[in-house]
């Protein structure tokens, strides 16, 4: 039998602990409520901070590196569902919800809205600020039209031949030239905001000697000529790095936004950062592989996180780089594949995962955020989440334009990808790799990638015929005779598809009236 003391003695510890026992949303709550109530906290985000220190805390982290499941800080509904579900919707992503329910197939009727011309074969087009832009990479012709009317807004013949499709930030239409240049207009206007030129390095040094303050301060004065004498020393040696350079300055990839921030890479690894509307401009080197290194000639992408900035780029043999915008010159890099892959497709973020696609169909997923105890991968650097391959040997299908076809395209909630290869139209969950569905058939030959458009999937083929598919099931489900074969990628702008036919743009409404 125990004795009186002893008993006092745990009862009087039991009492003592409590306090640190009940810091939970009630005192009497169960295991099951206490989880329940912490999962509704990080849904509202009214609690975010406590939300985030209790996905990525060490407890949680620890358990993740012995389990060798990658951790995760952000949740949502969606990852909390049953698995059936397959996929995962990031908190941080900002996609389109679930407002805009799938279009039923009887409701679909393309029809032609209008058709402007251009001066020259289109390559690529892009669209917003409810405007569309075209360029080619015959030419150095840039065309805005109005997305309503087709209405040319205005019309320009660029310094050079531009590089890539252009992109849309902060109202304007920014073009990355072939020779590494950059030039933004305002999007409607056409007004020219800034030009930058490819690494002038006589210039930089100068504007940097001219922006140190005059002051009575000695000191101060003393530590901003010691700051632009290091800067200028620093550009020199990276223009002396170009000139030795066994690869050229020039561009194979559109820019990238993020925050603040308007970045491109040239396929030397010399990455311009532009701040400010062109008013902050400056270079970096990226650490290169030299060995294996083969140039860039995929987009980058970016993402923001706690008002910091990092920016993924892939280079061609598969070193992936990760920039913190904020300390460019601390870049850091993986290999992926061992130089067996080429990558020239744009790099994919969605919410905290990171997908690549190579030229033969293999499409890679990484956790951008895996922040753990026990492995050497830090903050934001990707680790490897899947891997899936479409083909067992390495098979390159081209359009009419020589880029890849397996450009990857997600749905509106990012829980489905899609990509086109050896003629094939794969469906796979974005968040595990699992195959869903794929489509083929005899005579049909894709000639660009495929677009997602309110529970479809569409593309175009080789008998000049768009297709669209059920993007549940795979099905195919109706077809549309175009007059010709487009020569750009399609693009989904407010119910309508764009797409570029040789010298013409054509705008289709797909809803029917």
């Amino acid at each position: 039998m125990l004795k009186p003391s002893f008993l006092f003695k745990c009862l009087l510890i039991g009492m003592l602990s409590a306090p640190f026992f009940c810091a939970s949303p009630s005192a009497g709550s169960t295991a099951g409520e206490i989880a329940d109530a912490e999962h509704v906290s990080a849904e509202t985000g009214a609690a975010a901070e406590s939300a985030q220190s209790e996905a990525g805390g060490p407890a949680a982290e620890s358990a993740d590196a012995e389990s060798g499941i990658p951790a995760e800080t952000e949740t949502s509904a969606a990852e909390n569902a049953p698995a059936e579900a397959n996929d995962r919707t990031d908190a941080a992503e900002a996609q389109p919800s679930e407002t805009e329910p799938a279009v039923p197939v009887k409701a679909i009727a393309p029809r032609l809205v209008w058709e402007s011309s251009f001066p020259g074969p289109i390559s690529w087009i892009s669209s917003g600020s409810g405007t569309v832009a075209a360029a080619s990479e015959f030419n150095s012709a840039a065309c805005v039209y109005d997305l309503a009317s087709g209405n040319i807004l205005w019309a320009k013949k660029m310094p050079f031949i531009a590089a890539n499709a252009p992109i849309y930030a902060d109202g304007m239409t920014v073009f990355i030239h072939k020779n590494g240049s950059l030039s933004a207009y305002a999007a409607s206007s056409g007004e020219l905001k800034y030009d930058l030129l490819p690494f002038p390095y006589e210039k930089k040094a100068q504007e940097k000697n001219q922006d140190l303050i005059e002051s009575g301060d000695r000191r101060q004065r003393a530590i901003q000529k010691a700051k632009a004498k290091a800067e200028e020393r620093r550009l020199y040696q990276l223009s002396v790095k170009e000139k030795f350079s066994s690869r050229k300055p020039i561009s194979r990839g559109s820019a990238a936004s993020c925050g603040p921030y308007i970045v491109h890479a040239s396929d030397s690894g010399l990455l311009t950062v532009c701040k400010d509307s062109g008013k902050s401009l400056n270079w970096y080197r990226l650490p290169l592989n030299s060995g294996l290194y083969r140039g860039i000639a995929s987009t980058p992408a970016g993402v923001e996180y706690e008002k910091n900035y990092y920016l993924y780029i892939v280079s061609a043999n598969g070193d992936l780089y990760t920039v913190n915008l904020e300390e460019p010159n601390e870049a850091g890099f993986q290999s992926i594949g061992g130089s067996k892959y080429e990558f020239r497709l744009p790099v994919a973020v969605r919410g905290f995962n990171l997908y690549l696609s190579s030229a033969d169909g293999t499409v890679f997923c990484f956790d951008i955020k895996a922040l753990r105890l026990r492995d050497k991968y830090e903050e934001f650097t990707p680790k490897p989440i899947w891997q899936w391959s479409a083909n067992s040997g390495r098979i390159y299908q081209t359009d009419s334009q020589h880029d890849f076809l397996n450009k990857l395209c997600f749905d509106s909630l990012s829980r489905r990808l899609f990509v086109i290869t050896d003629n094939k139209l794969h469906a796979l969950s974005a968040r595990f790799g699992k195959p869903l569905w794929t489509y083929a058939r005899a005579g049909f030959r894709p000639v660009c990638s495929a677009v997602y458009w309110r529970g479809h999937v569409i593309t175009a083929a080789e008998d000049s015929r768009l297709y669209f598919f059920d993007a549940e099931t795979g099905a195919e489900e109706m077809t549309f005779e175009l007059p010709g074969l487009p020569t750009a990628e399609l693009l989904v702008a407010e119910n309508k598809l764009l797409m570029g036919i040789k010298d013409k743009i054509l705008c289709l409404n797909l809803l029917s009236e």
